[in-house]
């Protein structure tokens, strides 16, 4: 029996077998959340140790006051008590050996050859990293892979009994060496046609045998070399590229009241994946917290986060899961949970119209996700309202008035700019002259009235009178000479 040793303060700390830590954990990590939630201590796996290979053991530790942690302990010995519970729905990945060395294969990829399988044993992330690096030598490696399919063949209306044997014996001995399924056509009988299911080479060896023991081909007629047909492929759509259908996902509807779907690619799922990590206001979840939500517009539906997963990195998925979780548990509708709107940390609580959070030690009100302050003590959720948008309405009054300031200020600073031009414009006709003749510009620095331009014009300075001599100025008192 697991025994819980004292860490740092009243920290405890409880080694879990690993075959036990799924257990612990829950489908993502729905158990371990609910101790949380239940005892409000905080439970949490060691990440220092799980990266060792071949360890038996990984650390659980529990963090809390004296009572919540025994509280925490006994919740998860209760579970350790329990018998594993063996299941046989491991799914094995075949394994070719090329070269003397190993490349890994998804057991729906199709060689002739390769039956040889190997089991995962592991801690949850090192199985996940061993099968993401399978997928992707599978993808480097361009094989090819299959989705079932169903075939007919057809036989000889009175070698249908040799097929079958007695009590189906040798139908059941092909769909054992072959791995596809056999079975009689049923919409007209009697009939002579075989419905056999499986991939391409299933379907291949299986036409085979079912020909030798309707005596179409020889007893030791060798099985015919196999020739792959073309991969199938599919348009995402969202970038509408064709890829092969291993490298997408399609959604499901997991009421299975709709039969539409609708296939992406592995790189527009990601993208969709680290937006609803990174922008987590607007990213919607699908319903349930169950995976991402179809991408396709108006469609219901949801990118199952079991079969998206795999191909997501590490960081990505783990706050996705973490965000799934979240959203799971408020769908659960428990009484009494309420949520940190700073740090997004769940707990249930009694009674009470505030709560501090265990993570952060914020104080928040219950019913709101506002910090509970003293602008909300003694005040209903929508009195702070009201009073936030009074304040916002005074602040929306006051930077209006202060914009009108400033655009008065600057109208008067304009009009000033205009007068000073104007000013300056004027005094620019009076002191600035113009040739009558080829219109250059000049000014009178000093010495007499005449002007002679360059031009060889004349022009008096004071009238501005144009091809004149010094008689000119005896009509004028001496004072403007």
């Amino acid at each position: 029996m697991a025994s819980a040793e004292p860490t740092n303060g009243n920290n405890l700390k409880i080694n879990v077998p690993v075959g036990k830590v799924g257990l612990i954990l829950g489908k993502n990590g729905s158990t371990i959340s609910k101790i949380c939630l239940k005892t409000g201590a905080k439970v949490y796996f060691d990440q220092d140790d799980e990266d060792e290979i071949g360890s038996q053991f990984r650390t659980l530790i529990i963090e809390g006051k004296a009572e919540k942690a025994a509280n925490a302990v006994k919740e998860v010995k209760t579970l350790l008590e329990k018998p594993i519970q063996k299941t046989t729905s491991a799914r094995p990945i075949k394994v070719e050996e090329v070269d003397q060395t190993k490349r890994f294969i998804l057991p729906t990829a199709y060689d002739n050859e390769g039956k040889s399988y190997v089991i995962i044993d592991g801690a949850q992330k090192q199985a996940f990293r061993a099968i993401q690096e399978m997928l992707a030598e599978a993808r480097k490696s361009k094989l090819v892979f299959d989705e079932e399919e169903t075939v007919e063949f057809e036989v000889p209306m009175d070698k249908i009994g040799l097929v079958f044997g007695p009590k189906h014996a040798v139908k059941m001995q092909i769909e054992k060496d072959t791995g596809a399924k056999i079975e009689l056509k049923k919409a007209e009988l009697p009939s002579n046609i075989f419905l056999i299911q499986g991939t391409p080479f299933q379907i291949h060896q299986a036409k085979h045998q079912i020909a030798i023991k309707a005596q179409q081909i020889p007893k030791d007629s060798p099985l015919p070399a196999f020739v792959a047909p073309p991969p199938k492929t599919f348009q995402c759509n969202v970038c509408y590229e064709n890829f092969p259908l291993h490298d997408g996902v399609a959604c499901v509807d997991r009421n299975e009241e709709s039969e539409e779907k609708h296939s992406f690619c592995i790189e527009c799922i990601q993208n969709q994946a680290r937006a609803a990590v990174d922008v987590v206001d607007s990213t919607k979840l699908a319903k349930g917290g169950i995976g991402l939500p179809c991408m396709e517009h108006e469609c219901t539906n949801a990118l199952m986060l079991s079969e998206i997963r795999w191909h997501l990195n590490e960081a990505v998925l783990d706050l996705l899961d973490e965000r799934c979780m979240h959203e799971s548990i408020i769908e659960a509708n428990i009484e009494g949970l309420v949520r940190c709107d700073n740090c997004a940390n769940m707990l249930i609580i009694e009674s009470g119209s505030n709560f501090t959070c265990p993570e952060c030690r914020r104080i928040q009100c219950r019913y709101c996700p506002r910090e509970y302050n003293e602008e909300h003590f003694g005040k209903t959720c929508k009195q702070v309202e009201e009073a936030e948008q009074e304040r916002i309405r005074k602040q929306i009054e006051e930077a209006e008035r202060e914009r009108l300031r400033a655009q008065a200020a600057e109208a008067a600073v304009e009009a000033d700019r205009k007068a000073k031009l104007n000013l300056y414009n004027q005094l620019s006709d009076i002191i600035v002259h113009r040739c009558h003749r080829c219109y250059i510009q000049f000014v009178k620095s000093d010495g007499c009235n005449k002007m002679t331009c360059r031009c060889g014009a004349t022009q008096c300075y004071l009238c501005r009178a144009s091809d004149i001599g010094y008689e000119h100025f005896c009509q004028y008192s001496l004072h403007f000479i």
